[in-house]
C-alpha cells in the first residue's frame, strides 16, 4: 500500500506556519492570510452556526470564529498542525472546536461528524 504523502511535511512547512503567517511583521504574509479571514467575515454570518473546516491547518479560522460559532469542526491531515491548534485551543481556553485527523480525500469517513 502507498504511503500518503503530506506535502507540509515534504517542504517542511511548520505545522503552525499559517498562525505564524498571520501574525508576521511582512506585510505582504500577514495581510494575504488576514484578508481571507476579512473576506470570511464578510462574506457569511458564523453566528450560531455548527461549521465543517475542511483543511484546518494551524486554526486561524477557528480561533478568529470561535467566539460566534456554536461549534467548529476542523479537519486536517497534518498531525503537527492539529497539535498546535490544540495546544492554543486549550491555552485560549476555547471549548466549542472539535478537531478530527483526517484526509479531505477520506471525506465519506467524515458523514457522520
Amino acid at each position: 500500500m502507498k504511503k500518503d504523502i503530506i506535502v507540509e511535511e515534504k517542504l517542511n512547512i511548520p505545522g503552525n506556519y499559517q498562525f505564524k503567517a498571520l501574525n508576521d511583521s511582512i506585510f505582504i504574509k500577514s495581510n494575504w492570510h488576514r484578508n481571507k479571514l476579512i473576506c470570511i467575515s464578510n462574506s457569511i454570518n458564523v453566528k450560531n452556526m455548527r461549521i465543517l473546516d475542511l483543511g484546518t491547518g494551524s486554526g486561524n479560522f477557528e480561533i478568529m470564529f470561535s467566539n460566534l460559532a456554536n461549534e467548529i469542526v476542523g479537519v486536517d491531515y497534518n498531525v503537527e498542525a492539529l497539535k498546535f491548534l490544540s495546544n492554543e485551543l486549550e491555552n485560549r481556553s476555547i471549548r466549542n472546536v472539535r478537531l478530527i485527523k483526517e484526509d479531505i480525500r477520506n471525506i465519506k469517513k467524515l458523514v457522520r461528524v
